[in-house]
């Protein structure tokens, strides 16, 4: 997001652009942008040291597409897919190492299958 203006609104008043938020100790805690109103396009949260926490697709105000979150040491925690906001396909929950799959859950359309 450098080098383009931050934190806009439209003729309406709706946040519109790339934006980021920040917190009360002035450290960038989440990023992303809005389409008149709507989260849309990537959007990343992040822990207080700057690392991400978890990051992951918007598409008109919804969670569309893989999301991924990470344990502090940037290692993976979880991942799975979003279709028009409900949880879709195989979702694994990670160990602390990374690597080893602790859980693994298939969704339709955010009903367990």
């Amino acid at each position: 997001m450098s080098g383009s203006a931050t934190n806009q609104r439209d003729e309406h008043g709706r946040r519109h652009g790339p934006w980021r938020f920040f917190s009360w100790t002035d450290v960038a805690c989440c990023e992303g942008s809005y389409e008149h109103g709507h989260r849309h396009g990537f959007w990343a949260w992040r822990y207080a040291n700057g690392r991400v926490c978890f990051e992951g697709p918007y598409v008109h105000g919804e969670r569309h597409g893989v999301w991924r979150w990470y344990y502090p040491s940037c290692k993976p925690r979880m991942e799975g897919s979003y279709v028009g906001g409900g949880r879709h396909g195989q979702w694994v929950l990670y160990a602390r190492d990374g690597v080893t799959v602790k859980e693994s859950s298939t969704y339709n359309h955010d009903t367990p299958v």
